[in-house]
């Protein structure tokens, strides 16, 4: 008995699954095709075993690359030579994908056991101060601009008053812009990734800081397994004063280290580096609308409170019910994520955003039975895919086999966005309806869609109404526009009304060419400035 074994490798293209999935080529989907292929060459006197899979970078995004070691035993060597020539006939099917086959040297690698891959969500916990000594409460430094600058605040009553203050606002932050720039690349050279949650409290510093300076004092809950969270609040408020709601993130999906190859640089009014467009840049100018206000002795009708959190990226597993609480009691929320486009759009809408994992396992050492049903379920999931209706389901990650031998275990992750409520409850039915076809491979799935969509309700376009208006008196022509990521602004939109990518102006998020405009950043901070201003009842 003759045994070789071979490395196949299909590739493909890294699409983000929900702002761009028609750009993808899954390099998983175009492996379950070659496997099917492997499988048929099984045979009496030529026996194929599927010994491990691993594929995918992020649920989110389209996997560009998957591997998969398999075995072939037979007769002699006329018979491996002759599957060896089966083998190129196979194909990967999936417009795009391309298929290597290379002789492994050695067995299937030992995969790692731990089953947290990165990017998954960390927790579905929120992260809650334990005790008195569990927070921290961030001291003003010295130098604060007093609210009112020595006047009583101002509180503008209409939208005509709010619009007069349009010019002030726009030549104080105008002004504001290198004071801008230097914050925000101070603060995109903290490097901070999600998946490092110590890397988190110097940018939470840095932000309390610079709140300071607004009046605002910053209080810190640890995360239990995230970085934790940054609550900010007028030191001088009201009492019983209504709410709205600021929420932006610190976290990127950038690692440590990513600043070597790609500094922080100013370039052609273009800011580039990690995490500068989604989304530090609107943490910026969030802290400087907030101090324009100050400066001008302006008090808005609903006191703002700011939430920045650092597990977005990774699904705000912790922060979501501190979100969801603070959501209740304000009257609006505003979202700091980046714009969309070079125009700038407002996102007056986004897709729901679910995540599932479908765990196989079989009690055959002796066929391919969870290979086959591997194929079969990862092909039934990309068949849900609906595109003319806004629905998309990607396999994510794929992880299979754990030494040499047949597979006895493999594990899924499914990322699925969805445009209404309707269609979310759907999928998940579709997802939980997947059954295995042999009674010899079991199946359990969990998970669901965490982030409800973000639509275009009577509130929240009502909102969009009022940032077009008072944009005009920016000299920005605002457009809306509609986005397949989820963020924050997708829970917030369930309980109040939201307005989401108020952030930077700029291009490439969780790409290489990641940059905001500069002088973008300043008139963005004024419209922030007056949509606080403006009237609850408009």
């Amino acid at each position: 008995m003759t045994t070789q074994r071979y490395l196949l490798t299909t590739r493909g293209k890294a699409a983000h699954s929900g702002l761009a999935p028609e750009e993808g080529i899954s390099a998983i989907l175009a492996m379950m095709h070659v496997l099917q292929g492997v499988l048929q060459l099984d045979r009496d006197g030529q026996r194929v075993s599927i010994e491990a899979v691993r594929g995918g970078m992020r649920p989110n995004v389209i996997a560009p690359e998957c591997q998969a070691w398999i075995r072939v035993d037979a007769a002699g060597t006329g018979e491996i030579d002759a599957f060896h020539a089966a083998l190129k006939s196979v194909q990967p099917v999936v417009p795009g994908a391309s298929l290597d086959v290379e002789v492994a040297s050695d067995a299937a690698p030992v995969l790692d056991g731990d089953r947290q891959q990165a990017g998954l969500p960390v927790s579905a916990m929120a992260s809650e101060p334990r005790s008195a000594s569990a927070h921290d409460t961030f001291q003003p430094v010295s130098g604060r601009i007093r609210l009112g600058s020595g006047r009583d605040p101002v509180v503008l009553q209409d939208a005509v008053l709010t619009s007069a203050w349009a010019g002030e606002l726009g030549a104080y932050l105008a002004s504001q812009e290198a004071e801008m720039l230097a914050v925000l690349m101070e603060l995109a050279r903290l490097e901070t990734p999600s998946s490092q949650p110590e890397t988190q409290r110097p940018a939470f510093d840095l932000l309390a800081r610079e709140l300071a300076k607004a009046g605002y004092n910053a209080t810190w809950w640890p995360g239990r397994r995230a970085g934790g969270m940054l609550l900010a609040y007028p030191g001088t408020r009201p009492r019983h004063a209504p709410v709205q709601l600021l929420l932006g993130h610190c976290d990127t999906v950038w690692p440590v280290g990513t600043l070597e190859a790609m500094p922080v640089h100013v370039h052609d009014g273009r800011l580039s580096g990690p995490g500068v467009f989604d989304m530090k840049a609107g943490l910026v100018q969030t802290l400087f609308a907030l101090r324009a206000l100050a400066a001008l002795g302006l008090r808005p009708p609903a006191t703002p409170v700011l939430l920045v959190n650092s597990d977005e990226e990774i699904g705000s597993g912790e922060s979501t019910r501190t979100i969801e609480r603070l959501a209740r009691i304000a009257c609006r929320a505003f979202v700091m994520e980046p714009a969309l486009g070079s125009a700038g759009k407002l996102k007056t809408a986004r897709k729901g955003v679910g995540q599932f994992r479908l765990r196989l396992a079989s009690d055959q050492a002796t066929d391919n039975a969870l290979g086959a049903e591997m194929v079969r379920l990862i092909r039934a999931i990309f068949d849900l895919n609906d595109l003319s209706r806004g629905i998309t389901l990607n396999v994510g990650l794929v992880t299979a086999g754990a030494t040499t031998g047949p597979m006895r275990e493999a594990e899924l992750v499914i990322d699925a966005r969805v445009p209404d409520f309707e269609s979310a409850r759907r999928v998940e039915a579709a997802v939980y309806a997947l059954e295995p076809g042999l009674p010899s491979v079991s199946l359990e799935t969990s998970g669901r869609v965490t982030r409800l969509p973000l639509e275009r309700t009577a509130r929240n376009q009502a909102l969009w109404r009022t940032a077009q208006r008072l944009g005009g008196e920016l000299g920005l022509a605002l457009e809306e526009g509609a986005v397949g990521g989820g963020s924050d602004g997708n829970t917030t939109s369930q309980f109040t009304a939201t307005l989401d990518g108020l952030g930077a102006v700029g291009d490439g998020a969780h790409a290489l060419h990641e940059h905001v405009v500069i002088d973008a950043m300043p008139r963005r901070a004024a419209l922030l400035a007056l949509l606080l201003l403006s009237p609850l009842a408009e």
